[in-house]
């Protein structure tokens, strides 16, 4: 059995971003939803955060499946 997490997080938020855009979006913006993989490293996940901020330029980040990869990237976040 394949196991992917974080597939419920990414599902839920592809919904709410349907029905958001659906409406207008926010301040008559489209959001668009730009996944991150942490893989299974400190390092990856520190690199997929820096990918999203630094490359992507993402306003709101939401999921990490994993506190210690949380913990391993809270020094990167501005």
């Amino acid at each position: 059995i394949q196991v992917q997490l974080g597939k419920d997080i990414r599902d839920g938020a592809a919904l709410a971003v349907e029905e958001i855009n659906a409406k207008g979006g926010v301040l008559g913006r489209k959001l668009e939803i730009v996944i991150g993989d942490e893989s299974n490293t400190n390092d990856a996940a520190i690199a997929a955060l820096k990918k999203l901020t630094a490359d992507e330029k993402v306003d709101a980040m939401v999921g990490g499946w994993s506190s210690g990869f949380a913990l391993a990237q809270l020094p990167h976040i501005s």
